[in-house]
């Protein structure tokens, strides 16, 4: 209503756009980016008009423009957005100053969306860098700066420095806001994501069950994207620790919350959706899989550059599918594709290679081509290897598809010594 009497003729500019920035509070407050991306553009292109490109309310607007257009999925829009805001935020401030470290941060938000893992750990050191020299290293505005080069270290695979990252976030903040802060749910389901990477199940379930208890106490049990992620996150949780039922209650939940609050379009609507594929092929029903993944492919083909980890994932995943469904050519071509995109994105050591070689194996098994599974099986062990030593699970988990292998061969002695050696270690870290 103050937009609507603000807009007539002769109402003063500086008025009207506080109130655009008001409105788009408001509007990114209930979860509508779109909404509130529109209502911040409005009063940033009207402060500028009023004040100037590097005027310090021009920077602070343009930064919420920029932002709220990436909350909405639309991130090649917001990079220049931010990059613009950047500009202002140091015309207005200066190279040393907490605004321009939001910029900075908000640009590795970007490049992290956009896939390029690299560029966002840069931008992400350089904001922290600046927050500890202005604050110091135990300061409470470090927490969501620490949690997203948290997120980046493990993208790369560097998941202990991932989780040092975390844990070093939460005892920031439980130190300085108390243990039931909602806004401490941010940092307990990135650590939760650390430890779902590093195949404690346990205790990522755990940490994400906490994340929720403070989401639904400050949302309530309605629709809302960020109780959606969370939920999400639980449900890949107990997917991957083997509760399937589980797993899909709560991929439900966060699809309809996501559906609901962002569209069914939306990035985040998309990725639930592949992986409650995930769970359905699990779960047998290849063919409600099947369309779930074409349809999510498809989507954010629409939606994200020739080239990002989500588009990798999704290729991933139909690849893996139409093995399952004995479309073994079909097969070869996503995984090709994943495989050749991944490179693109991360160099040929990256984690994300290893895991496309085992499916690749097993689609050469599928095809009777048992030497050609046993290369690619052993390419991804070493590349597992190097990346996160002899130990762990997603090692040892190679070692059934070894077994497997001796068994096609008529070698079931050396089989069960590969099985038992998978379980013992499983055993050994999860009792």
């Amino acid at each position: 209503r103050a937009v609507a009497i603000l807009e007539r003729p002769g109402a003063p500019l500086g008025s009207l756009a506080e109130a655009h920035h008001i409105r788009g509070m408001s509007l990114l407050e209930q979860g509508a980016y779109g909404a509130s991306a529109l209502s911040f553009q409005q009063g940033a292109e009207l402060r500028a008009r009023v004040h100037g490109e590097d005027h310090i309310q021009t920077s602070r607007a343009l930064l919420q423009w920029g932002l709220a257009t990436h909350y909405s999925g639309d991130n090649t829009a917001a990079r220049p957005i931010l990059e613009r805001a950047l500009r202002s935020n140091r015309a207005s401030y200066g190279d040393e100053s907490h605004n321009v470290a939001e910029a900075v941060n908000a640009l590795g938000m970007v490049a992290m969306s956009l896939g390029d893992v690299a560029a966002a750990t840069a931008y992400y050191r350089q904001a922290l860098a600046i927050l500890e020299r202005l604050y110091g290293p135990g300061d409470p505005l470090l927490v969501g700066f620490l949690d997203n080069l948290g997120d980046a270290r493990q993208r790369a695979g560097e998941l202990e420095e991932a989780l040092t990252l975390h844990g070093r976030a939460l005892a920031i903040a439980t130190a300085t806001r108390g243990a039931d802060h909602p806004a401490n749910a941010n940092t307990l389901d990135h650590l939760a994501g650390a430890y779902l990477a590093m195949g404690d199940y346990r205790r990522a379930v755990d940490v994400a069950d906490r994340a929720l208890d403070l989401r639904r106490a400050e949302h309530g049990s309605g629709h809302h994207p960020e109780v959606a992620v969370t939920l999400h996150l639980i449900a890949r949780i107990r997917q991957r620790g083997g509760d399937l039922a589980g797993a899909q209650r709560f991929y439900e939940q966060a699809l309809a919350s996501f559906e609901a609050t962002l569209g069914p379009g939306h990035l985040h609507t998309t990725t639930v959706r592949a992986n409650y594929g995930q769970l359905l092929r699990d779960l047998g029903d290849l063919s409600g899989a099947l369309r779930a993944h074409e349809r999510s492919l498809a989507e954010l083909q629409a939606i994200l550059p020739e080239h990002h980890d989500h588009l990798v994932a999704a290729l991933s995943n139909l690849g893996s599918l139409y093995r399952r469904l004995g479309r073994y050519d079909e097969a070869d071509a996503m995984l090709d594709q994943a495989m050749e995109m991944v490179v693109v994105l991360h160099g040929g050591d990256h984690p994300t290679v290893s895991t496309i070689q085992i499916t690749q194996g097993m689609v050469a098994v599928a095809r009777g081509d048992l030497p050609a599974a046993e290369a690619l099986y052993q390419a991804a062990r070493e590349g597992l290897t190097a990346n996160f030593g002899e130990e762990h699970p997603h090692v040892t988990a190679i070692l059934d598809h070894f077994g497997n292998l001796r068994q096609l061969e008529g070698r079931p002695d050396v089989a069960l010594k590969l099985f038992g050696r998978a379980r013992d270690v499983r055993v050994q870290r999860f009792g």
